[in-house]
């Protein structure tokens, strides 16, 4: 099971959020080895608690932190498959910015604006994710 059907609309009813028991076998599905102790310090890193769950954003941050230089950037760009449809390698820009406005840790219009304009530096309107991903990766 990857990253993205813990995330899809449809994968295990909390649209576009990991519940804490999909947890380990999200965090399994990009090689990392964790117990459920480990898995409960990755919610506290995100900022949940015991029983919630957590959004795209959340998950990513910190799954980003947590794997550093052990991971590739490929296994990172495997949580944005959720949003390509057409499996382009790019994602419409305002898709991703209404999650950011809208789930989770909401982003303020401001700061919604600014990742966009890293996340879409030639304002085409298409976000090409694995380069997002080395600009996430590079501002860990």
């Amino acid at each position: 099971m990857r990253v993205l059907l813990c995330c899809s609309p449809g994968g295990g009813g909390h649209a576009g959020r990991i519940a804490t028991g999909e947890l380990v076998t999200a965090l399994r599905s990009l090689g990392q080895n964790v117990d459920e102790a480990e898995a409960r310090r990755f919610l506290e890193d995100a900022g949940a608690g015991a029983g919630a769950t957590i959004d795209l954003a959340a998950f990513l941050a910190v799954a980003a932190r947590k794997m550093g230089a052990r991971q590739s950037e490929e296994r990172l760009a495997e949580c944005f498959d959720v949003f390509d449809d057409a499996r382009s390698g790019s994602i419409p820009a305002e898709q991703l910015r209404q999650v950011m406005v809208s789930h989770g840790d909401r982003l303020t219009e401001d700061e919604a604006d600014a990742m966009l304009r890293e996340a879409d530096p030639t304002a085409e309107g298409r976000v090409e994710y694995k380069h997002y991903v080395k600009v996430l990766l590079r501002d860990k």
